[in-house]
């Protein structure tokens, strides 16, 4: 379901918002594989003749992005609405003349008519079209917007799933005794098949001069979104499973993810993480290749005092029947910065309750009534996750309120309820030390910041009427044809409204008017119905 915007003009006029549905990607093959190596030879290759600099200034939508990540069908976040923009300027890769994701109404989700856009920008710069935006495309991204690329251009040497140390792997160096997700290695997972590779299962060994205890949460994390829930360190060896799978790799392509974890030792003691043996990775992967131990490097614990950052006891709205509508407040609470300022790098909320996730739209993060970041929609798991580490938000010491609004535009009769789900689902990073803060919860430990008891339950659906700014006034001449009198928008939320009968009166001053007649009612341009006198002088009825 969704919100539907109608334009009635009497000699009336209708506009009907477009819809677009996603359309499905298939992993490329070796033989488009070895097409884009030849492509990226023939880069290589031009490239030692000469270098080019990219034109103009960086789009505003762009400053601070890099593409550190595959994109494809279902993305969402900055870097994709980065995407957009760059696409948008030529008419040759534009995703749409009008509407979402024309110029100037880019947005953060990557649907059908990107990835046509994108395959239209990889042909153009001799890569061979795939159905993602892959390494050899965000090399060129990144060229375009004047970083150059973010890291190599992975390529895939042979079948099989290889393991290795990421370019940016984090560097020996001293974290805070009491951080949250203290950074202790970044994996590069490359897929040489020609089929996407899932992994349901991942070990890693602790190492150095600690105990297990010193790490009391540890997480995987795909860029901005956490994709386990903190696993505990038992006789040195910490397991994440899923048999749904933890990540995917796309075929010919790479994915990085990171281990992070929440850290209560003693200072002085070391820590790190390393994937012992190929046995360690469970994939449907050929095989699995590597050169082991894959070992990050080592942390050594500090004391320092950081920040605090308490969670208030309870979050709004309370539990109601919420009728359709733009900008509800699903999630609010007020936040406590204690000894300094510190920055939030990211915050994800998590969707509960029967309504479908394209039930509630535009979701928007506001601090102190002011909006942070841009308008985002809810991914295939219920989660928003807003990713601000290109421009954190500052919260100074004191008391701030954190909100989430979301348009309200179908599941009538149906619940929704918003959380913050995980500890982890929050990034504050203290502005001094520059370690991420643990959250707490009304002075305690942190759990789980729900909206309400039980949620809330959409209404039936709503028709609202509404007079356009731009409804002509004035005087009109009179035995004119065609004159526009009125334009008024009808908007239905919440579930499909049918209007099966409309009433139009003509307010006349008699001595005035000699006559109104074919009468219509334009649809977007379109009659509806037959016409009809809107007031005769002849006629006493």
């Amino acid at each position: 379901m969704s919100i539907r915007k109608t334009i009635i003009t009497t000699v009336v006029g209708l506009t009907l918002v477009a819809l677009v549905a996603p359309v499905s990607a298939n992993a490329i093959t070796i033989a488009e594989l070895q097409a884009q190596i030849q492509a990226l030879m023939a880069q290589l290759a031009a490239l030692q003749g000469g270098t080019s600099t990219p034109s103009g200034s960086v789009p505003a939508a762009c400053v601070g992005v890099t593409f550190t990540r595959n994109l494809t069908i279902g993305s969402t976040g900055s870097d994709v609405k980065c995407l957009q923009t760059l696409l948008n300027q030529s008419a040759s890769t534009q995703i749409a003349t009008t509407g979402a994701g024309s110029p100037g109404s880019e947005t953060s989700y990557f649907g059908g008519l990107t990835l046509a856009a994108v395959k239209k920008y990889q042909t153009a710069n001799g890569i061979l079209p795939a159905n993602q935006v892959g390494p050899l495309t965000r090399a060129k991204l990144n060229a375009a917007l004047g970083g150059g690329s973010t890291g190599p251009v992975i390529i895939p040497t042979g079948a099989g799933l290889n393991v290795s140390l990421a370019y940016d792997n984090p560097a020996a160096g001293t974290i805070v005794d009491g951080q949250a997700q203290a950074p202790l290695a970044k994996l590069t997972f490359t897929n040489g098949d020609n089929a996407q590779v899932s992994v349901t299962g991942l070990k890693l060994k602790r190492i150095g001069i600690s105990a297990d205890a010193s790490l009391t949460n540890v997480y995987l994390f795909d860029g901005a979104t956490r994709l386990t829930d903190g696993a505990s360190v038992s006789s040195t060896v910490i397991s994440f499973n899923n048999t749904a799978g933890l990540f995917t790799v796309p075929a010919g392509g790479s994915k990085t993810i990171t281990v992070t974890a929440d850290v209560d030792g003693t200072s002085g003691e070391t820590v790190g993480v390393q994937v012992v043996s190929a046995a360690d990775i469970t994939s449907n992967a050929s095989s699995i290749k590597g050169v082991y131990p894959v070992t990050g490097n080592l942390m050594t614990l500090a004391t320092g005092s950081l920040a605090g950052v308490n969670f208030a006891a309870s979050t709004t709205p309370a539990d109601a029947y919420v009728d359709p509508q733009e900008g509800y407040t699903v999630w609010q609470t007020s936040v406590t910065v204690t000894t300094r300022a510190v920055d939030m790098k990211r915050i994800s909320f998590r969707k509960t309750g029967s309504v479908a996730n394209s039930d509630l739209q535009n979701l928007k993060l506001y601090v102190d009534g002011v909006q942070v970041g841009s308008a985002m929609n809810l991914d295939a798991n219920g989660y928003v996750t807003f990713d601000l580490t290109s421009s954190p938000k500052r919260l100074e010491a004191g008391t701030r309120v954190i909100k989430l609004l979301a348009d309200i535009v179908g599941g009538s009769n149906l619940t929704f309820q918003f959380h913050l789900w995980n500890v982890a689902d929050s990034t504050f990073v203290d502005s001094q030390y520059g370690a991420n803060v643990l959250p707490q919860a009304a002075s305690a430990s942190f759990s789980k910041r729900t909206a309400g008891t039980n949620g809330q339950t959409v209404n039936s659906g709503t028709i609202t009427i509404t007079k356009m700014t731009d409804s002509p006034s004035g005087n009109i001449v009179d035995a004119a044809s065609n004159v526009t009198l009125a334009k008024f928008q009808l908007k239905a939320a919440g579930e499909r409204v049918k209007i099966e009968s409309l009433k139009v009166t003509a307010l006349v001053n008699t001595s005035n008017v000699s006559g109104l007649r074919n009468g219509m009612l334009l649809a977007n341009g379109v009659q509806v119905g037959s016409t009809a006198t809107l007031y005769d002088p002849d006629d006493s009825s």
